[in-house]
């Protein structure tokens, strides 16, 4: 699982992250967007927008973030969650491409879960990534 976190700010008051699930030759198969409104991580409004690769495709970090980060902000404009994950074929992708079964990581992909969220219950993982902006709420 490899995370890269790009912060930035939309309008003053909204920040990104970035985050990748990997396959084991490093290219990434899972896209994941977050975005935070508001600085107070008590009264954000969050959203999460996921790409999944499928073995067939050629993963692209560009497509996969401009995919993923639509996702997010349609998901934070509309308020709503859309585009049920189909988890056996997101479980499917990881395993045919040597990714090493992580909870964690699943709960992104688990049943219930969308491709486009609105304030979606957070992994652990991105609990720990939002609780970095609130340490360093200056985007720049």
């Amino acid at each position: 699982m490899s995370a890269e976190k790009k912060q930035s700010s939309i309008n003053g008051s909204f920040r990104t992250i970035y985050y990748y699930i990997r396959a084991e030759d490093r290219r990434p198969i899972i896209t994941v967007c977050l975005i935070i409104q508001n600085s107070q991580i008590s009264t954000n409004r969050i959203s999460r927008g996921v790409t999944i690769c499928s073995s067939l495709d050629h993963p692209c970090k560009k497509t996969g973030r401009n995919i993923a980060f639509g996702r997010a902000i349609q998901a934070l404009i509309h308020k709503t969650s859309a585009g049920p994950i189909k988890s056996d074929n997101a479980y499917n992708v990881m395993l045919d491409t040597g990714f090493k079964d992580s909870v964690d990581h699943m709960f992104v992909i688990a049943p219930n879960s969308y491709k486009s969220a609105y304030n979606p219950e957070l992994s652990i993982w991105e609990q720990k990534l939002i609780s970095k902006l609130e340490k360093n709420p200056d985007p720049s």
